[in-house]
C-alpha cells in the first residue's frame, strides 16, 4: 500500500498545483473556459485550484484495489476519467451535456519516479537486512 499511497499523494497535488508539477513531463493545463469562470463568478466558487470546488474529485483520489501483481490508484467518480482525458460529461441535475477539456492529474510527474524508485529500492533494502 506504500506504492498506492504515494501514487493517490502525487494525483492530489497534481490538482492542488492544477498540473505544474507535471511540465517536467511537457504536460500543460489549458486556461478554464469562459463559461467556466462565468460559473465560477457566479457562485462564487472563487479563483482555487482549476479542478476543486468542494474537493470532491480531490478526496476521491484513492487507491482502488490491491492485488498480488500491482495496486489500482485513481477515482471511482463518474466524471473523473472524463476530467483527465477530456471528454464529455452530463449534469446529474439538469441532463445536459457539455464537452471538457482535458486536465491530466492520473499521471506521475518525472521526480514523482524518481521518488518512488528511492520508496521501493529502501523498502526492499530493508527487508533483505531484516532476513
Amino acid at each position: 500500500t506504500l506504492v498506492g499511497e504515494f501514487l493517490a499523494s502525487a494525483m492530489q497535488d497534481n490538482v492542488h498545483t492544477e498540473g505544474r508539477r507535471l511540465s517536467d513531463r511537457g504536460v500543460q493545463w489549458p486556461p478554464l473556459a469562459w463559461a467556466t469562470r462565468k460559473i465560477r463568478r457566479y457562485y462564487r466558487w472563487g479563483d482555487g485550484p482549476k479542478l476543486v470546488r468542494d474537493g470532491t474529485l480531490l478526496h476521491s483520489l484513492r487507491i482502488l484495489e490491491i492485488t498480488p501483481d500491482g495496486v489500482a490508484v485513481g477515482s471511482r467518480l463518474p466524471y473523473a476519467a472524463a476530467v483527465h482525458h477530456g471528454g464529455t460529461i452530463t449534469d446529474r441535475r439538469t441532463g445536459a451535456q457539455r464537452t471538457i477539456q482535458a486536465f491530466p492529474f492520473a499521471l506521475p510527474s518525472a521526480s514523482d519516479l524518481d521518488d518512488l524508485e528511492r520508496l521501493i529500492v529502501d523498502f526492499l533494502d530493508a527487508g533483505a537486512e531484516g532476513a
